[in-house]
């Protein structure tokens, strides 16, 4: 029998009435984007559904899978990168603004600020280039 994937619910923006997007760590090294169309779930059942959907032969069942490119940040006001996965996520202070440790660059906990999805790269895009 094929190892079920942990797969660990990041983030989350569900609507009824538009598109859901939510942001998924698959086996603690990759970072998944799912979106759902609107009206196929509820708001309810989408917040409690697992996430790993099965059709009735007990097989993963998508409508479209894809590779995508994200944008990125490219005016960044110091040299240092951090890669999502290498951080311990603590606790939340806002939307995307989390207290984070990284042994591999920092003795204690720091403020990371990211972007959950692609449409919020811009946004750090123009922040950046304001500390510049």
């Amino acid at each position: 029998m094929a190892r079920q994937p942990k797969v660990e619910l990041l983030q989350a923006e569900v609507d009824e009435d538009d598109r859901s997007f939510f942001r998924l760590l698959a086996d603690g090294h990759a970072v998944k984007y799912i979106t759902i169309d609107p009206g196929i779930y509820r708001t309810d059942d989408i917040g409690m559904m697992p996430w790993v959907m099965k059709d009735a032969d007990n097989r993963p069942s998508f409508g479209s899978v894809k590779q995508t490119q994200f944008p990125a940040v490219l005016n960044t006001w110091h040299d240092t990168y951090v890669d999502y996965l290498d951080l311990s996520v603590g606790r939340k202070l806002r939307t995307g603004v989390y207290e984070v440790k990284c042994s591999a660059l920092f003795d204690r906990s720091v403020v990371a600020k990211f972007a959950r999805f692609p449409w919020e790269i811009e946004y750090l895009q123009n922040e950046t280039t304001a500390y510049q």
